[in-house]
């Protein structure tokens, strides 16, 4: 049969030569698979942000994120200008750093908190969750005070 070599991080099996002595030539097909179809990346984004609901400006930073399989990981940074205080639902839409057809909202879910210093603007934590129309991530929490704040949040979601 043909010669077989296998490269594994753990192990390299020569297979159809079983003794190795002294230097040997390979006739076979080598392929080395690190990573199939790019299915474990990371990498940095700026997503793109669209003010929705109670939000006059918002600014993006530097993100990160991971993938492994189909799963994608990200948690970042961005600030948010709410335009009242109270009750006033915010809404804040985060495009995603590879896109997926979002079928339904809980395919992507994850949090946010005010990271300003000793979250002074009483502000609650924000709930993220899948726009099906938009295939981009929705946070969104109620603003305790009009004072622009920092934000750190965290989700995931499957991309299909």
């Amino acid at each position: 049969g043909a010669d077989t070599l296998t490269v594994r991080p753990n192990a390299v099996t020569w297979t159809n030569n079983p003794t190795h002595s002294g230097n040997h030539t390979f006739n076979g097909t080598l392929t080395f698979v690190v990573n199939p179809a790019g299915l474990v990346t990371s990498g940095s984004y700026t997503p793109t942000l669209v003010n929705g609901t109670n939000v006059s400006a918002s600014t993006a930073y530097p993100c990160q994120y991971f993938r492994v399989g189909a799963i994608v990981y990200v948690s970042g940074l961005v600030n948010i200008d709410p335009t009242a205080a109270g009750a006033a639902h915010t809404v804040l839409s985060i495009s995603l750093p590879i896109a997926s057809n979002l079928g339904n909202y809980y395919e992507l879910s994850g949090c946010g908190t005010d990271a300003t210093a000793g979250t002074a603007n009483g502000n609650s934590g924000a709930s993220i969750y899948g726009d099906t129309g938009a295939n981009v991530a929705t946070m969104a929490f109620h603003a305790g005070s009009v004072a622009s704040a920092d934000w750190t949040f965290s989700f995931a979601y499957k991309v299909t």
